[in-house]
């Protein structure tokens, strides 16, 4: 249960839905991360490239850094909120703590996804 601080009334109950498997984490992360970011943007990196067979290894490592962003930020409102987080994890938070961390991630992907 998520209580009013002020009231010390029950706001909100929230459960946690359980994974089917480990592996679904990676599906659904490489899914959504392709879908919206690397679908368009793989070729032109690959083309610029000075040495084109290294673009695997970027991609893996671009997906590690991208997994050490979003990871928290997914974990924090999972892990404070349950299924009741919104369409934005920053917008579902409270003030305090936990929020200025996730703002300072949206913030540092949002510095490097624009050059």
């Amino acid at each position: 249960y998520i209580y009013n601080a002020t009231t010390g009334d029950r706001v909100f109950d929230h459960h946690y839905p359980e994974p089917s498997s480990p592996l679904d984490f990676g599906k659904a992360f490489s899914s959504v991360m392709f879908a919206f970011a690397g679908a368009s943007t793989f070729p032109t990196i690959q083309a610029d490239m000075k040495e084109k067979s290294q673009f695997p290894k970027a991609a893996v490592y671009s997906m590690i850094i991208l997994c050490l962003v979003y990871l928290p930020m997914s974990v924090v409102g999972w892990g404070l909120l349950g299924d009741k987080v919104g369409g934005s994890v920053i917008d579902s938070l409270c003030n305090g703590p936990a929020k200025v961390c996730i703002e300072i991630l949206f913030l540092l992907h949002l510095i490097s996804a624009f050059p």
